[in-house]
């Protein structure tokens, strides 16, 4: 028997069930966490909460907020972060030319709202280059 993949009401009714146990910050949407988790089961989902709350902890904080399943989630689909990789000034106007496509193309009046700037979308076409961070700046709407 074949089952398919959580659609968005599945995954945001999975995160309910997985977030019970975790104290849960004021800001905290789990509609959002749903949109970016797209194809992720509920094995996945199950990981992203967990993560989430390792990184409240290390942050030493009780309560799990927005950006620690921001932070889960990227880990996730990125792996972890390079810090101590410092980018020449070549390397850093070749990455500004290319994150500033998706920027402007979102601008069009039917694209979504971009959430993060290098995040997955430009990144997880070279393994290479999604080892090297997450997120470079949110983008706060």
């Amino acid at each position: 028997m074949l089952v398919d993949r959580p659609d968005f009401k599945g995954r945001e009714d999975i995160l309910r069930v997985h977030v019970r146990r975790l104290k849960l910050a004021e800001g905290v949407d789990l509609g959002i966490v749903a949109q970016r988790t797209s194809g992720m089961v509920g094995a996945d989902l199950a990981n992203a909460v967990n993560e989430a709350a390792l990184a409240a902890a290390r942050r030493g904080s009780a309560l799990v907020e927005q950006r620690d399943f921001e932070e889960a989630i990227d880990r996730i689909q990125l792996g972890l972060k390079k810090r101590g990789r410092a980018m020449n000034e070549e390397e850093k106007r070749r990455v500004a030319f290319h994150e500033a496509g998706p920027t402007r193309s979102s601008r069009s009046r039917w694209s979504t709202p971009i959430r993060c700037i290098g995040s997955r979308s430009s990144r997880a076409r070279s393994a290479r280059s999604a080892r090297r961070s997450s997120c470079r700046r949110r983008i706060v709407t």
